[in-house]
This record gives structure tokens, sequence and C-alpha cells, in this order.
């Protein structure tokens, strides 16, 4: 449940900013949780308690590498399509602002 609430947020981000920094900032979270999926195992009893708390960071950056990335990714495609929506917009706004002008 918490990991769906985390990628909800990441998409939200992704989607309120542009969306060239939402692609650079997933390519960013791939890279980090890529490296630290990557840590190898600890091995020996006497690290026993230090290796469960690396395996199951190892876990969750496995899963968020591409989770997350994906969310952002998708969010910088919302943006983009929001952001050519309001230049849609923008120029309909600007040609009727000229037409009235014209007709004045």
């Amino acid at each position: 449940m918490a990991e769906g609430i985390f990628l909800n947020d990441l998409f939200s981000l992704g989607e309120k900013l542009p969306w060239q920094a939402s692609i650079v900032l997933a390519a960013v979270s791939y890279f980090l949780f890529h490296q630290l999926a990557l840590i190898p195992p600890v091995t020996g009893v006497e690290a026993l308690g230090q290796s469960a708390t690396w395996q199951v960071a190892k876990f969750v950056s496995t899963a968020l590498q591409y989770a997350a990335t994906f969310a952002l990714c998708f969010g910088a495609v919302t943006s983009f399509v929001k952001s050519r929506g309001n230049a849609r917009h923008l120029d309909l706004i600007k040609l009727k602002r000229a037409q009235h002008q014209s007709l004045s």
C-alpha cells in the first residue's frame, strides 16, 4: 500500500514538473536505485543483522528501479500532453484576440 502511495506521488511530481525535468529525474532515479540493487550480499554469521537490512534495501531498490522510472515517465508524458494542450489553447486565444482587434 505504501509503495502505491509513493508511486502516485512520483507520478504527480512528474506531471507537475516540465516533461524534460521529469525525464531527467526518471533517469537519475533509475541509476540510483540500480546502484543500490547491485550491492553484493553480506556473507558470514557475524553480519547477519546487517545482511538482512541490506537484503531488504536491495529488494526494494530492485522493484523501485523500474516502478519509479515508469511512474516518472508516465508523469512526463502527461506533462507533455498538458503542455501541448495549453500551447494550443493559448494559440487559439491569441488568434481570437487578433481577430477581435482587427474587427475593432
